[in-house]
């Protein structure tokens, strides 16, 4: 064999080593694509799953602050029916006070009619 011929040799091994790892190359590709498909496949469910859950804590989370207005409108209500009734009380007291007034403004007029004739003594 002459020295060419190894040469050629050594060429012909050396391709075919080429070919050997462009294939494994390949293949090494295929596998990376499909571990980051994989990967992605994982990543959406994931944030698909974090998306429920959030939409489930808003959801709870309306339902609270809907209940909280309801106490506070309940509460409200209360108040605005205990401010009526209160209302009313005073209304009726200060009707009352004025009714005491003028009787007292009458019986005072009486019984200065009664000083002014001197029968103060005789008023009771």
């Amino acid at each position: 064999m002459s020295e060419i011929e190894a040469i050629q040799d050594v060429r012909k091994d050396k391709q075919a080593g080429l070919k050997i790892t462009e294939r494994k190359i390949e293949k090494v590709r295929a596998e990376m694509f499909e571990c980051e498909a994989a990967v992605a496949k994982t990543i959406d469910s994931r944030i698909a799953d974090k998306e429920a859950e959030l939409a489930a804590i808003q959801a709870e989370l309306q339902k609270l602050e809907q209940g909280r207005k309801d106490q506070i409108a309940e509460a409200c209500a209360e108040q605005t029916s205990e401010l009526k009734g209160l209302t009313g009380g005073l209304k009726q007291q200060i009707w009352k006070i004025g009714k005491l007034n003028c009787l007292q403004r009458i019986k005072l007029k009486i019984i200065k009619g009664f000083e002014a004739k001197g029968n103060a003594g005789n008023f009771v």
